[in-house]
């Protein structure tokens, strides 16, 4: 897992190292970011990897995490033979008119003699695990790095940005968890920050945010919350895999 944060962007909130060790603030970190990508089902930044997805007779293969670059594409157990790139389109734009990353997809080309001949076919066959995707995946923005000293006009080299929004809600988690506590501290927590009280009648109110964070529940921190409804990964529909295979002719 990657961290989304890192110390220094700390410190430029002005969080101290006499509030928060640079250790426990890198731990902090690491812990809040794998956070993030449990509540909201994706990861925020480059990952190099190799997906292996059932084939469901059709010519769309869905993906279950954005994709950024697909170096590799293999089709129906055949793991030897390199489809030919020119004969499928990959759904990786990252908007803002066109944005991929709530549905991506590869998509066969109609008329890719090459597919044909490669795979017996011209679809992803029905099957389990029998395709094979190797690229870089993660919901990332676009973005230029530019060096200083290079040649004028130079438009400078891609790289993948974590969203800012993801930051921030890394620095708040972060930042309302940076104090070590105490056993009565850890307890009061789980009890939760007292919301109302009637003195003359005892009743007490405490909120719930101990809970909410280890589970599958709104935070109470609303920005917070708005970022993982924002960016949280969509119920995958995909076709029914019950359909015979049809063998189209070229």
């Amino acid at each position: 897992m990657g961290d989304y944060i890192t110390v220094d962007d700390l410190r430029d909130e002005d969080i101290s190292e006499s509030e928060l060790s640079d250790e426990r603030a890198e731990l902090l970190i690491t812990y809040w970011s794998g956070w993030i990508d449990l509540m909201t089902g994706q990861f925020f930044d480059a990952r190099d990897d190799t997906l292996y997805l059932d084939g469901d007779g059709s010519r769309l293969l869905q993906l279950p995490v954005p994709i950024i670059e697909c170096t590799e594409l293999y089709m129906n157990d055949n793991f030897t033979t390199v489809i030919d790139p020119t004969y499928y389109a990959l759904y990786n734009s990252r908007g803002p008119v066109q944005d991929d990353r709530h549905n991506p997809r590869i998509k066969l080309k109609i008329g890719g003699t090459d597919v044909f001949s490669a795979s017996s076919s011209g679809l992803f066959e029905i099957g389990d695990r029998n395709q094979k995707v190797v690229g870089t995946f993660g919901y990332v923005e676009a973005g230029m790095l530019h060096i200083p000293g290079t040649i004028p006009g130079d438009p400078g080299t891609d790289v993948y940005i974590t969203p800012e929004p993801i930051k921030r809600a890394v620095k708040i988690l972060v930042n309302i968890t940076k104090e070590y506590m105490s056993d009565d501290d850890i307890d009061q927590l789980k009890i939760g920050r007292l919301v109302e009280e009637v003195t003359d009648r005892h009743r007490a109110t405490y909120s719930d945010t101990y809970d909410r964070l280890s589970a599958w529940n709104p935070t109470g921190i609303t920005e917070v919350d708005l970022v993982i409804r924002q960016y949280r990964r969509p119920l995958i529909v995909t076709a029914p895999r019950t359909m015979g295979l049809f063998r189209p002719t070229v």
